[in-house]
């Protein structure tokens, strides 16, 4: 942090802004919407007391389906132009926008472009997003039992929701790292095993937990909000 606002100053701490927070609200929405619907074709397919009783169980595939439905529509190209735009502190040439750094990439290299990445996004976003459902609900029931068994409210669900995505992020940081390394443009020719191995030669294990320390509270203090905004939304909404 400290060499970046030397060499940068104050705003190049919140470059690729613009696309994180487009990436944040568009992926939730799709995850949401993704996990509800995957929800309901599985009550079809297995049938709701089937559902039901495996509820740890049925959240992770659901989970599994949303992270992957999401990585596909819509982070992994999000994502890519995050990367290369945070990429690009430093470099003599000046930043470009998000959207102008978008129209350059179809412009050389087609649509195409901005899915690089692709299958660790989807690896990693799965993985999340499947740890956070399976988990959320235990960890939350957790909390209320050490609170006297009273049903939590508002800081029940951040406190539930940022534990799950703690842990999701420990769990997959190795993912992310290959992920960053292949949407920046340096593991050009390589594919996700190829990237992984070259990360492996040059630092050994201690590289896919590059970056760990920044990601947990990062994640945590999104996930805490995601989390209880939903719960809270879905009081409003759901008796509607």
């Amino acid at each position: 942090i400290s060499t970046i606002y030397t060499q940068n100053g104050f705003r190049a701490l919140y470059f690729g802004m613009p696309a994180f927070l487009v990436q944040t609200s568009g992926k939730a929405a799709i995850r949401f919407t993704a996990y509800a619907k995957a929800k309901e074709a599985l009550i079809i397919m297995l049938g709701e007391e089937a559902v039901g009783s495996n509820q740890t169980a049925s959240n992770l595939a659901c989970g599994l389906m949303a992270g992957a439905a999401e990585a596909a529509v819509w982070t992994t190209p999000t994502e890519r132009l995050k990367v290369l735009k945070q990429a690009s502190i430093g470099q003599n040439s000046k930043p470009m926008g998000t959207f102008g750094a978008a129209r350059v990439l179809v412009a050389e290299g087609g649509v195409s472009s901005l899915f690089v990445g692709l299958v660790p996004t989807v690896i990693r976003q799965a993985s999340s997003v499947g740890i956070r459902f399976m988990l959320y609900n235990p960890v939350k029931d957790i909390i209320n039992n050490v609170n006297g068994g009273d049903e939590g409210g508002t800081l029940t669900y951040m406190a539930a929701g940022g534990t799950v995505g703690g842990l999701s992020v420990a769990i997959n940081n190795p993912v992310d790292v290959v992920k960053n390394i292949a949407q920046s443009g340096k593991g050009q020719g390589k594919g996700t095993l190829g990237i992984a191995a070259m990360v492996y030669s040059e630092n050994g294990i201690a590289g896919f937990f590059r970056g760990l320390s920044a990601r947990v509270p990062r994640v945590f203090c999104g996930q805490a909000v995601t989390f209880a905004a939903y719960e809270q939304m879905a009081k409003i909404l759901l008796p509607l």
